[in-house]
């Protein structure tokens, strides 16, 4: 009965599986008692067909999840035979198959890291965001892994989706060797990796031989370029405030995406209408700080307080859109220095006109953003009773709980500190 099954899986026949299924109704249930096993799912998404997969998959889809002797499973397979569209299929009905550990402790995460997959990586990474934390029985991260592939496509990738997603001590994460990316790049002689990531990692992490990256590039001579000279040779006080403008960044990433993990999920076209409406705000915002109400500060006290009111409810509107502009534009500090940074020192600099108010204006602001943005995770925790939701079924797909992708985020976060 199973060759028989084996042979409708390979030819995707919808039919003939329910015909075996009327003889035999036990049938899936005993293969997937087999610890290791080629199931149907394994041999249907190897050969691409997707409906038939996808009947498998709802009828039995603990099978999905079941390796194979040669310890793959069916996702695995598929990736292995390019069978795009399937693999596509199968994240859409279980996100989770992303993370699934196969031979060597290999995810389809890394399988798609290793290169000529960057439709499917960028995929993986927004299906499944836990994913890019997952490592192989070497200690090896998908960054590890496409730089060893010395796939360019796949890194610039890799680090977008990290700094996006405020998950930046995964860069400095090390192998069995205790080589991080940039160990791992000089080692490959890849240049143009090596401006990639010069700024980014921890330049003077050792390795288990006691060498740190830049040893490594010294030794390779990847020094001798003239743009990573520059990089290596830039003014110290220059890189020292960027990486300050940068904690702050990431520390209000943080904040943000921990109480509204949804924003991982967005997509592009919401993403840029959030944008209209926060630079719209933050322009408003901006106009009224350049010519605020007149005021006279002989007139008796409700005159002073209706003006201060102003100060600070149109700086709490123009910080908070400066913070949203910076968690919805694209990562990467250039765009926070070049676009949000200028805004927020010239309306600084205008605020400091309000004399003696500022610091009241500032303060006020700061204690109210953080309020409002405990809102809407208080409110879910009452109306949900303090108990975790389960997992709800949204046009074919599965989205994690705010209570689990909370969790994910912190269990992050937990690590990176």
């Amino acid at each position: 009965m199973n060759q028989r099954l084996n042979a409708v899986a390979s030819s995707g026949d919808i039919d003939s599986l329910y015909l075996i299924l009327q003889e035999d109704a036990y049938i899936l249930e005993r293969i997937d008692q087999v610890p290791f096993v080629d199931t149907p799912l394994h041999i249907s998404a190897s050969a691409g067909h997707v409906p038939f997969s996808l009947e498998i998959m709802r009828l039995k889809p603990s099978l999905a999840k079941k390796l194979n002797p040669e310890g793959y499973s069916p996702i695995h397979l598929a990736l292995q035979n390019n069978q795009t569209k399937t693999v596509l299929r199968l994240v859409d009905i279980d996100r989770d198959l992303v993370c699934i550990q196969g031979r060597d402790g290999l995810t389809p995460l890394h399988i798609a890291a290793s290169g000529g997959m960057d439709d499917i990586l960028a995929k993986f990474l927004t299906s499944c965001p836990k994913s890019i934390k997952q490592l192989t029985n070497r200690n090896e991260s998908a960054l590890h892994i496409a730089v060893k592939r010395e796939d360019i496509e796949s890194v610039k990738i890799l680090l977008q989706w990290i700094q996006q997603t405020c998950m930046t001590s995964i860069l400095n994460w090390c192998d069995d060797e205790g080589n991080n990316a940039m160990h791992r790049v000089a080692l490959g002689n890849q240049i143009e990796m090596v401006k990639l990531l010069i700024n980014k990692v921890d330049m003077k992490a050792k390795n288990l031989e006691g060498k740190t990256a830049l040893d490594i590039m010294k030794e390779r001579g990847l020094v001798e370029d003239k743009e990573v000279k520059e990089m290596l040779h830039g003014s110290h006080i220059l890189r020292d405030v960027a990486k300050f403008v940068c904690s702050i960044l990431l520390f209000v990433k943080r904040l943000v995406i921990t109480d509204h993990p949804e924003i991982l999920y967005m997509s592009k076209k919401d993403r840029n209408a959030i944008l209209v409406v926060y630079v719209l705000i933050a322009t408003a915002t901006y106009e009224a700080a350049l010519s605020p109400p007149e005021k006279d500060m002989d007139f008796f006290p409700p005159e002073w307080i209706s003006y201060v009111c102003f100060q600070q409810l149109n700086t709490v509107a123009f910080v908070a859109s400066m913070i949203e502009i910076c968690v919805h534009l694209p990562s990467g500090i250039g765009y926070a220095l070049h676009l949000v940074l200028p805004l927020v020192i010239c309306y600084a600099l205008l605020a400091i006109v309000w004399r003696s108010y500022f610091p009241l204006v500032i303060t006020s602001a700061v204690i109210f953003l953080l309020i409002l943005s405990k809102i809407p995770l208080v409110r879910q925790k009452v109306k949900g009773g303090f108990k975790p939701k389960k997992p709800n079924k949204l046009g074919g797909r599965f989205s994690f709980s705010m209570e689990k992708e909370l969790t994910d985020i912190s269990v992050h976060f937990g690590r990176s500190g």
